[in-house]
């Protein structure tokens, strides 16, 4: 039988970190594509002129597209579905409101699509998408709200702790 590998919280910690910091180095060289693809149609719209590299990038472009599209009708189908199981079904509170929060969680899942299908789209007609909000082609928006959950729980241990300290300290003064 082979050795399982322990890995301490600061191991676990360094990897969370090194996969945050390539995640945003990713979508940093994706938006920077993004914003060349933008210039390079747009200069071959000016000049006439063929660009092969902007014929590679826009056959990647393509299948991005298709592929979001693809996603956010599956997202649809889905989001139809539980809103149909929501009117049609008697759930108990917890369900009904969990149901809600995955619809809500899917409306946002098909916004975000929309955008980053929207400026591939203005990248392709040659414009320059608005460079205040850059798109984020990988998200990881679970991994945040675990964060947020688990310092929670952290910070109701301690509040747990102060008190029994307290009242041990209450203790030893009544003596």
């Amino acid at each position: 039988m082979a050795d399982k590998e322990e890995f301490t919280l600061e191991d676990l910690i360094l990897r969370d970190r090194i996969a945050s910091d390539t995640l945003n180095i990713y979508n940093d060289k994706q938006n920077e594509l993004l914003k060349e693809y933008g210039k390079m149609n747009k200069e071959e719209m000016d000049t006439g002129i063929k660009n092969c590299d902007c014929d590679y990038v826009k056959k990647y472009y393509d299948f991005i597209l298709t592929t979001k599209q693809a996603q956010m009708e599956a997202f649809i189908l889905v989001m139809d579905h539980l809103e149909n199981v929501q009117k049609t079904t008697m759930l108990t509170t917890d369900a009904l409101e969990f149901l809600k929060k995955e619809i809500d969680e899917i409306k946002e899942r098909v916004e975000v699509l929309d955008y980053e299908s929207n400026a591939i789209i203005e990248a392709e007609n040659g414009k320059q998408h608005d460079t205040d909000e850059e798109i984020q082609f990988f998200q990881d928006s679970d991994e945040s709200d675990d964060d947020d959950e688990s310092d929670d729980d952290h910070e109701s241990d301690d509040d747990h702790e102060s008190d029994d300290n307290d009242e041990s300290d209450d203790d030893d003064e009544s003596d």
